[in-house]
């Protein structure tokens, strides 16, 4: 791939996917976790700001729509990047929605992502 080549051509990415575990609010014990700590996330969003400064960039993950342990482990680092400058306009929402899980559940979920201010999918 040549450096720059979608610049400009691609309106949003999902910058990092599912940095926490399946459930609760640990982060995933990866290859990049291993060797960077946890600001490896933070990092990934500034790269890639850096890399197309109008594409709007996306932290995604799934069962925060009905783990609300994991879901607030992510509000907490969305605060944390907006209070430190990060570039995050987005949390995606990768639902599998599951009969067992209340609506109420999930509206509180969408609810409390809203109240980012961040674009959500």
């Amino acid at each position: 791939m040549e450096k720059g080549q979608y610049k400009g051509k691609v309106a949003g990415w999902d910058v990092v996917n599912e940095a926490f575990e399946s459930s609760g609010g640990e982060y995933r014990k990866t290859f990049w976790y291993n060797n960077l700590g946890k600001d490896y996330v933070a990092n990934a969003f500034r790269y890639a700001h850096q890399a197309d400064p109008a594409a709007v960039l996306f932290y995604n993950d799934f069962n925060i729509e009905r783990d609300t342990t994991k879901l607030n482990a992510v509000l907490k680092m969305v605060e944390e990047f907006k209070k430190n400058g990060v570039p995050i306009h987005g949390i995606g929402f990768q639902m599998h929605i599951r009969m067992d899980t209340p609506d109420e559940v999930i509206a509180y979920s969408l609810k409390k992502a809203a109240e980012t201010g961040l674009q959500m999918k």
